[in-house]
C-alpha cells in the first residue's frame, strides 16, 4: 500500500481517538491486520476496505487515498438527533454557506 495512504489512514485515526483494535473490529479485521493496513504492509487494498476504513474514520476515501486534501466527510450522522436538532444543524450548516 502506498505510504502515504497509510500515512493518512495514522493520521484521521490518532485525530479520531480510535485504537488500532476498535478501528479493526468496526470494519471487520484483527488488531494485527489493521496495524499491517497502517503500517503499508498490506499489498492491493481493495476500494470496499479503503471506503470502510474512511468511513469509520469519518474521512472521504479519496482523501485516504491522496487524491484530495480535503479530510472531512461530507455526510453528518444525525442519527442520535431529534427533529428539532435536526433543523438546528441545517441552520447552522446554511449560515456556514452564506459565509462562504
Amino acid at each position: 500500500m502506498d505510504n502515504e495512504v497509510s500515512e493518512r489512514m495514522k493520521e484521521a485515526r490518532l485525530k479520531a481517538n480510535i485504537s488500532l483494535k476498535e478501528l479493526g473490529e468496526s470494519i471487520g479485521i484483527s488488531e494485527s491486520n489493521m496495524q499491517k493496513h497502517e503500517s503499508g504492509n498490506v499489498k492491493g487494498i481493495d476500494y470496499a476496505r479503503i471506503k470502510k476504513i474512511a468511513e469509520a474514520l469519518k474521512v472521504t476515501p479519496e482523501w485516504l487515498l491522496g487524491w484530495e486534501k480535503k479530510k472531512v466527510s461530507k455526510t453528518v450522522d444525525v442519527s442520535d438527533l431529534n427533529n428539532e436538532d435536526i433543523k438546528k444543524v441545517q441552520e447552522y450548516i446554511d449560515l456556514l454557506k452564506l459565509k462562504g
